[in-house]
């Protein structure tokens, strides 16, 4: 058997937000916080497609964001095509 640990960035920190606003904002999502979502939800999905087992560790209580965010990417999550059965 392997184990492999996969490690991200902090999703929907301030420090992400704060070095986005620097750059501009594609004009499908609004602002830099939606866009911070966006790829926040993109990792999160990608992550719980691949992954058997997703650990989440918070430094602050919990936070309805965070399950709105893996909710919605779990939704997003089935909807991804299987690589395997596509070739």
């Amino acid at each position: 058997e392997r184990l492999i640990l996969l490690d991200t960035q902090p999703l929907l920190s301030a420090s992400l937000l704060l070095s986005m606003t620097g750059s501009p904002v594609p004009p499908s999502v609004h602002s830099h916080e939606n866009l911070l979502e966006v790829q926040a939800l993109q990792l999160c999905a990608l992550l719980l497609s691949v992954c058997h087992v997703v650990l989440l560790v918070q430094d602050a209580a919990a936070d309805v964001r965070w399950w709105r965010l893996l909710r919605a990417a779990q939704m997003v999550g089935h909807r991804l095509p299987d690589i395997a059965t596509a070739l």
